[in-house]
């Protein structure tokens, strides 16, 4: 009687706890995440989760199929932290007081999948799997393959091959050696190295996700002098300028001129955010996040301005 009983329980559970791993949060953080979700009260929604400080939890209610643009109509409960594979869910400006996200791992899922475990009025329980514990970035991936392969091939591939091939190989390549592979090498080499390691980091872009609850501060000329800007990619964050004179170390920022309000109804597009009018101010613009490895500390730069548009770019050292 003990036999049977005592092997059949035993390898199934072995089995189902390997099949779905679980994942450290952390890698996830920094990023929304939409799903379709059906929840108590509302029904069939596109749920928005925000897995960094300040985000929320929040629903568009008539969004089943989660397509662009979500419009939030309902914020549940609010980010608080990660521990473990789990990210801690608080009440906040939301209807339900407590919940969590238990990040897991499923090789056969694509892209990533929601679960609902528990919702009630008060309790929202949720599981998210992804096909590896290591988070899809748009970052990680482009930024290594510019540099990478521009640069280090430029310079060592012409270097070692010239050299190496034509001093052991052939005696009457000496005297070419000393006179083609050394004046070709420093015109070649130098020139594109110039082109190949300014062009990629003027050019790279960030994902402006990345950079949710971020503010910058520059100063740009304006029709009547320079002026110290603000820019906040934030939830209802504002473009907001002091015009008494330019950003000054130590000087306070006292906005006087409100532009613009970020606007909700429009998620950022890769590296572009883009703002409406709100407040005061009667503006409409974009923001755009670049990368430039040369720079030490962020970078405000006006590319327009006229007296109801703008655009911006935001330079940062690395995404």
């Amino acid at each position: 009687p003990t036999t049977l009983p005592s092997s059949v329980p035993s390898s199934a559970p072995s089995a189902a706890p390997t099949a779905i791993p679980t994942c450290l949060a952390d890698e996830f953080l920094g990023k929304a995440y939409y799903a379709p979700a059906t929840l108590p009260v509302l029904g069939a929604v596109c749920l928005k989760i925000e897995l960094f400080s300040s985000g929320v939890i929040s629903a568009d209610k008539g969004n089943t199929n989660c397509a662009s643009p979500f419009v939030e109509d309902t914020v549940l409960i609010e980010y608080a932290g990660i521990s473990g594979n789990k990210v801690q869910l608080t009440e906040g400006s939301g209807s339900i007081t407590s919940g969590e996200i238990e990040i897991l791992q499923d090789p056969s899922v694509s892209g990533y999948e929601l679960e609902v475990k528990r919702a009630t009025r008060t309790v929202l329980k949720m599981v998210l799997t992804f096909p590896s514990c290591i988070a899809p970035s748009t970052v990680p991936s482009s930024a290594p393959t510019t540099l990478p392969t521009s640069v280090p091939t430029s310079s060592p591939s012409s270097m070692p091959s010239t050299i190496p091939s034509a001093a052991p190989t052939y005696i009457p390549s000496n005297v070419p050696s000393v006179t083609s592979s050394s004046a070709p090498s420093l015109g070649t080499s130098l020139a594109p190295s110039a082109a190949l390691s300014a062009n990629p980091t003027t050019a790279s872009t960030c994902d402006a996700i990345l950079f949710n609850g971020s503010s910058i501060t520059g100063t740009i000329a304006g029709p009547r002098g320079d002026v110290c800007l603000k820019v906040v990619l934030a939830k209802n964050g504002l473009v907001s300028a002091d015009t008494t004179g330019p950003c000054v170390r130590g000087k306070p920022f006292n906005p006087n001129l409100v532009l613009a309000t970020l606007d909700m109804s429009r998620l950022p597009t890769g590296e572009t955010v883009y703002y409406i009018p709100g407040g005061v101010g009667s503006y409409t613009g974009e923001v755009k996040i670049k990368e430039d490895s040369s720079l030490t500390k962020a970078k405000l730069v006006k590319k327009s301005l006229t007296s109801n548009t703008f655009e911006f770019d935001v330079f940062v050292p690395s995404c």
